[in-house]
């Protein structure tokens, strides 16, 4: 009777080959701008505000996602998960 064995590619903190990094890391990069950029987007559209005021919408949320993102990396004495996480905006403040 063949074992049907899910095979175990390492432990979670392996370090992948350069070739899968980087696309996975673009991937992610790519996930997290849509999503980032989708509230002020909205807000903007429903608010009806001029161009520039929606780009600068844009650019601080990816400001404050960016800083978010490094606290939560690399910490700040006892702040920040000290995970690979990627923090970004959400709509939770609106439901």
């Amino acid at each position: 009777m063949a074992k049907n064995k899910l095979s175990s590619s390492g432990s979670a903190d392996k370090k992948l080959p350069l070739n899968q990094s980087i696309p996975l890391g673009i991937q992610h990069v790519f996930a997290m701008f849509a999503g980032n950029i989708t509230v002020p987007l909205i807000v903007a559209g429903v608010f009806g505000v001029t161009t520039g005021e929606k780009i600068f919408l844009i650019q601080m949320a990816l400001f404050a996602a960016g800083v978010a993102t490094i606290i939560q990396t690399v910490g700040y004495k006892d702040i920040g998960s000290r995970l690979p996480i990627i923090q970004g905006t959400s709509f939770a403040l609106f439901q």
